[in-house]
């Protein structure tokens, strides 16, 4: 009876701690949310954002699957599981340690702080090479945009309306991108390109803060389809946002030397 009990726990365990590797062509993992700073929110606060911003991006790869075609494979935050880290770089490592574990192209994770009853969300995305080794050049840690920024109703209670509104634009923002990267992948640079730009539309965003990003990822996909010209513009676009973005100056060294 003890055996029986003990194998029951370990069959509901098992699939949360140790979920199998994922097996489509196209794989993402979205993790649940760190919570961090002095005045941290409850965690199921997070948990309940991080199943919003799934459950809005999971619809939306679930469309691109129809369209396309392509198997396209989504884990959840409870599956995935927390990417924590004091610093950006320490969270990368260790999202790169969980894409290689998972199988995954993308993990989707974040921060969530608190600042009296405004919650602020920083997405983060990671790139793992050892799937993508064709696009090295975007491979890597990426942050998406500056923090959304959540009025909550109390210190339990979280403004729902304005969550599914605020993480639902950035989730369809990421559903764009990953559209995009995965064009890119297959070669066909001139519908990722405007993917990329599809997604750096106004009305996704309340100022260029963070949208390096999809500059980058534009003058990437422009510089592959051989518009030099038009690659230049996003990189300096980028460069103007954040004048240390190093990869800008890189994709701008490219074009030069073209």
């Amino acid at each position: 009876a003890i055996f029986s009990l003990l194998w029951t726990v370990r069959s509901d365990v098992l699939p949360i701690f140790f979920p199998p590797k994922m097996t489509g062509l196209w794989n993402v993992a979205v993790a649940r949310f760190d919570v961090q700073g002095e005045e941290n929110i409850s965690r199921a606060q997070a948990n309940l954002m991080s199943d919003v911003f799934y459950g809005s991006f999971k619809d939306e790869m679930d469309e691109l699957s129809k369209e396309t075609g392509i198997s396209i494979e989504v884990l959840n935050p409870e599956a995935t599981g927390v990417i924590k880290g004091k610093s950006a770089y320490e969270r990368a490592a260790k999202a790169g340690a969980k894409a290689s574990k998972l199988n995954a192209h993308i993990v989707i994770y974040g921060t969530v702080t608190r600042q009296g009853q405004i919650i602020k969300f920083l997405p983060e995305f990671y790139l793992d090479q050892s799937n993508l080794y064709e696009v090295e050049e975007l491979v890597g840690q990426h942050t998406l945009g500056d923090p959304i920024t959540i009025q909550s109703a109390g210190q339990e209670n979280l403004n729902q309306l304005n969550l599914n509104r605020e993480l639902g634009r950035r989730s369809k923002v990421l559903a764009l991108v990953t559209k995009g990267l995965n064009l890119y992948l297959g070669q066909a640079y001139d519908d990722a390109l405007e993917l990329f730009k599809e997604a750096n539309q106004d009305k996704y965003w309340k100022n260029s803060t963070g949208r390096e990003v999809l500059y980058l990822f534009a003058g990437n996909a422009a510089s592959k389809s051989s518009l030099q010209d038009e690659a230049e513009e996003a990189y300096r676009s980028a460069i103007e946002i954040d004048d240390g973005y190093g990869r800008g100056y890189v994709g701008l060294g490219h074009v030069y030397f073209q």
